[in-house]
């Protein structure tokens, strides 16, 4: 769990710039003095802007665009079943955030060189893909220029830049540290009492009782589990180190048979599913335990450093909404409780896995 959540940081600083690349393949730069619904002689529905941020105009064609692309990237694909004003104004908060962030990068003098984002695309290609050629050709599919990609990339390492200045150093005391261990051992570091077991599994009975018959004369697990010993058997798995299983999974099902049996004994021959005939040995109890603070601690400060991290982040991005002048033109797209002024808790940052799984460093779509 805590190895995932030190990951967080990273997936929020991807998240969040994913917003440049639909700005770089998506945007629409038209402009129109028109502001609301209306349709041309022919019947089709015109473009027209539905909101403005900044004095920038933000036009229905570009909304649309920018839903496809937030939808694919949140995992969602029927549209008619969710709440289109709410999504809507989430991507309009996307779409906020990334014209405050794309300013704050200029106030900032914040510049990617040329030869960093090419540095960078490569590092990329190399960790993603089984060679740089099939990386390109993967651009190639999607239209996408190598220049536009590392254009793109650039604008990403450059957010990510101001992000880190925003966030600073994070540092967590020992006192922090072990008052929070304190807080979590009982659920995330206790080890329950239990044994450890060495199991084979065999397709067939007769395989599984000529195994018991050797263990019970006194082979050892390792020899006569051999490949050797085993080779004219129906072997679904063997366990090489033993298997820890605690106390509570011998209280019912196939296993409570084993549950009074002692340290070193041959258990019956015993079938947890059809087709599957198995024989363990118990090897050794485990006492119940906590993982001492000594053990864990560095897991511990990286968690709290990413919390920490976090509410820094949301702070800086609430401010930045805070300042944005967003102007609503076509009120029946968004919430009827949606204000002309962005809000403060900016929905365009998702820090959900299942939304930013797919988000590689420049394109989720050269990327696929």
């Amino acid at each position: 769990m805590l190895k995932n959540l030190r990951t967080h940081m990273k997936w929020i600083m991807i998240t969040i710039v994913v917003a440049f690349l639909l700005s770089t393949f998506l945007m629409y730069e038209g402009r129109s003095g028109r502001r609301g619904p209306s349709r041309s002689a022919d019947g089709t529905m015109t473009d027209y802007e539905v909101a403005a941020v900044d004095g920038r105009p933000l036009m229905r064609s570009e909304l649309e665009n920018r839903l496809r692309a937030y939808l694919e990237n949140s995992g969602l694909r029927n549209a008619a079943s969710l709440d289109l004003p709410a999504v809507y104004q989430a991507v309009l908060d996307q779409y906020v955030l990334e014209r405050q962030l794309e300013s704050e990068v200029k106030k900032a003098d914040i510049a990617i060189s040329d030869a960093d984002a090419e540095q960078a695309m490569k590092a990329y290609a190399d960790s993603a893909f089984p060679t740089r050629e099939a990386f390109y050709a993967a651009l190639e599919r999607q239209g996408i220029s190598s220049a536009e990609y590392k254009k793109s990339l650039a604008r990403q390492l450059a957010v990510q830049q101001l992000l880190h200045m925003a966030v600073g150093d994070v540092t967590v005391s020992e006192d922090e540290a072990v008052k929070f261990y304190d807080s979590i051992k009982d659920q995330l570091f206790r080890t329950p009492a239990g044994v450890n077991l060495q199991v084979a599994r065999f397709g067939a009975s007769a395989d599984a009782e000529a195994l018991r018959a050797k263990l019970q004369a006194g082979t050892d697990w390792v020899q006569a589990t051999s490949g050797d010993a085993l080779a004219s058997m129906d072997v679904l798995s063997v366990t090489r180190e033993p298997l820890f299983l605690p106390e509570s999974a011998f209280e019912s099902g196939v296993l409570a048979e084993l549950a009074s049996l002692d340290v070193g004994a041959v258990s019956p021959v015993f079938s947890p599913a059809s087709g599957d005939f198995s024989v363990a040995v118990k090897t050794e109890r485990v006492s119940e335990s906590v993982r001492p603070y000594e053990d864990v601690s560095s897991d511990v400060r990286a968690f709290l450093r990413s919390q920490e991290e976090r509410r820094k982040l949301n702070d800086y991005e609430a401010a930045l909404m805070a300042k944005a002048e967003v102007v609503i033109y076509d009120a029946s797209l968004f919430p009827a409780s949606a204000d002309t002024t962005a809000s403060a808790e900016p929905q365009a940052v998702s820090t959900d896995a299942s939304a930013s799984a797919d988000v590689e460093p420049a394109s989720d779509d050269a990327a696929k």
